[in-house]
């Protein structure tokens, strides 16, 4: 291949990820309750003791723990049922959290969203942005996480095209 032509084509997938072990989102300039950082010992203490929703800002408002829940679950569902694609994945869960929500009454649009938001591409939580941000996507919501004291959570991650043929 010439250095002209790019780089390889990648492939884009989601998978399950422990919080505490994605990479510190760096400072952010607002809320105000996301401007300090959260450092190790915080992360740990917040797997213990989670902070509660509040009405501080709108990343704080959702059930983090419940949404990731969610998303991970609805994932393992679709790639049971034989998707891989990111976008065919995410529209299999919002259809699936859609009936979901519908047969629990649950008309708030913040659950629906908040899967949505872990799960579809250009709004998936995707590390590697490098420094100072350390993120392409999805900082504001690594905070909440580590504040809500969230395992496990979706997050989009790439990786070389095995098919690619020079």
């Amino acid at each position: 291949m010439d250095d002209d032509e790019g780089e390889l084509p990648e492939i884009e997938y989601l998978t399950v990820a422990a919080v505490t072990l994605l990479p510190h989102p760096g400072d952010v300039s607002g809320p105000p309750c996301m401007v300090r950082r959260r450092r190790l010992p915080e992360r740990l203490w917040r797997q213990v003791r989670p902070r509660p929703p509040s009405d501080c800002c709108v990343y704080h408002q959702g059930d983090w723990r419940e949404l990731s829940a969610a998303a991970i679950r609805l994932v393992a569902a679709a790639k049971a049922a034989g998707l891989t694609n990111v976008d065919a994945i995410s529209e299999f869960v919002r259809e699936v959290r859609s009936k979901e929500l519908d047969a629990r009454g649950d008309h708030d649009t913040l659950p629906a969203v908040g899967v949505d938001a872990l799960v579809s591409m250009g709004l998936a939580i995707q590390p590697g942005g490098g420094r100072p941000q350390r993120y392409y996507e999805g900082r504001h919501r690594v905070i909440a996480m580590i504040d809500a004291g969230v395992h496990r959570t979706i997050v989009l991650k790439s990786k070389p095209n095995p098919a690619w043929v020079e």
